[in-house]
């Protein structure tokens, strides 16, 4: 009798706890074997969390915290400029590809970037150096690279980074013994480039557009288009593309902002408080990247001077996919926990061995589920039988008087 009541003590205590900090809560799949995983967080979780994602947390049944990785990626930018090092070989041998690469001018370098064919697959590498390609050194060894493809193109750039180094010749040996050879494109790096990031199609938002003669800020007329942005609910957005008809050739000067009301006169007016400006060209693809958070209404100005307005038909915004990677045991059961108002990010000695980590594998994220709800069900859902939970209190008060009692006989024995 006791032990079920404790045990329901335990369960509201943990639920009531865990809801004054967060709102939200997501089941993982079962774990069949041990290893790490990887969560892949969708907009459903990242609309629901604080700009930072400091308010994210892995819990197993014990709702002990579960170390991660938050795996985020940048986005590409606008313009490339790639300079090939001198392949001095490339061979695929049954079990590893060797990839000796020259560094002419000995150069100090840091990172190496392979230009690799797609292939959805992870793969184990080790860096040597050599100035005389007979006697080689390790740089660095037991490197990962994960998800080689991108969404855009037949082809993807992994960066390889390590300390510096001045070799005039690098050596590249991956892993072949667990599949095929990846295939090898080029190798060197560029200038500023980042990796690709991967995107999450967000909901489609509804779309208003008004056409109107527009009076800006210092008094000055201009013909423009409003584009009014609805969501269902706020959502993080990292890049937009607008599906538009106009004339042949086109190029619009547009802003993103707010609709804001300033007391300048009486009555209240509404004016467009403009954020950042893009440019819609039919010279283009009209991919807009952004840093938007906790985003529901979202306007744009275009300004069309002299010319006919454009016709948004569409707009497509993204988010970049971010993920976790976790270490997680067989038959246990584990939790996101997210939405928490006032918390720091946290800090664990996992991020120190993110190169280290290998064979993850995927694990897919239940319905999200409100703690709110869930503790108001355990409570519901809890024995109505008054005589076991008054009983239950009595042992807990009885217990209570007794640990009273000895505190006060050992204070007066002290004394």
């Amino acid at each position: 009798m006791s032990k079920r009541f404790f045990s329901i003590l335990f369960l509201g205590i943990s639920v009531a706890t865990m809801g004054q900090d967060y709102q939200w809560q997501a089941k993982l799949d079962s774990i069949t074997t041990d290893g790490f995983y990887k969560i892949q967080l969708p907009p459903a979780v990242i609309s629901k969390l604080k700009s930072g994602m400091n308010d994210l947390r892995i819990m197993d049944a014990q709702n002990k915290e579960v170390p991660y990785i938050l795996q985020k990626a940048t986005p590409k930018p606008d313009s490339l400029l790639f300079k090939e090092y001198k392949i001095m070989s490339l061979e695929n041998a049954k079990k590893h590809t060797t990839l000796i690469l020259q560094n002419a001018d000995k150069n100090r370098i840091d990172n190496i970037q392979l230009v690799i064919k797609n292939a959805d697959v992870s793969k184990s590498l080790r860096l040597s150096g050599s100035d005389d390609m007979k006697q080689w050194y390790v740089i660095k060894d037991n490197y990962y690279i994960t998800d080689v493809y991108s969404n855009t193109g037949t082809s993807t750039v992994r960066i390889f980074d390590f300390p510096n180094s001045d070799y005039e010749y690098f050596k590249i040996e991956i892993d072949d013994s667990l599949s095929p050879p990846i295939k090898i494109l080029k190798a060197g790096y560029y200038d500023t480039y980042k990796e690709d990031a991967k995107y999450s199609e967000l909901p489609s938002p509804t779309i208003m557009q008004v056409d109107s003669s527009t009076t800006f800020e210092d008094g000055s007329k201009a013909k423009g288009s409003f584009i009014k942005l609805t969501y269902n609910e706020p959502q993080t957005i990292d890049k937009m593309i607008f599906e538009v008809d106009g004339p042949r050739y086109y190029h619009r000067n547009c802003y993103s902002g707010v609709i804001v009301e300033k007391p300048r006169s009486t009555p209240t007016k509404k004016y467009f408080d403009p954020s950042e400006e893009f440019i819609l060209s039919s010279n283009g693809d009209n991919t807009i990247y952004f840093s938007l958070h906790n985003i529901k209404e979202l306007w744009f100005n275009i300004r069309n001077d002299d010319n006919q307005p454009l016709q948004v038909k569409g707009i497509k915004a993204y988010q970049i996919t971010n993920s976790l990677i976790a270490y997680m045991q067989k038959g246990k059961s584990y939790k996101l926990v997210f939405g928490a108002d006032k918390i720091s990010a946290p800090v664990y000695d996992l991020v120190h061995f993110k190169d280290s980590i290998a064979g993850v594998k995927p694990v897919a994220l239940g319905a999200i589920a409100s703690i709110a709800q869930t503790k108001a069900t355990a409570v519901n859902t809890a024995p109505s039988n008054k005589a076991i939970i008054w009983a239950a209190l009595a042992v807990v008060l009885i217990l209570l008087g007794v640990m009273s009692t000895r505190m006060i006989k050992e204070m007066g024995k002290k004394g």
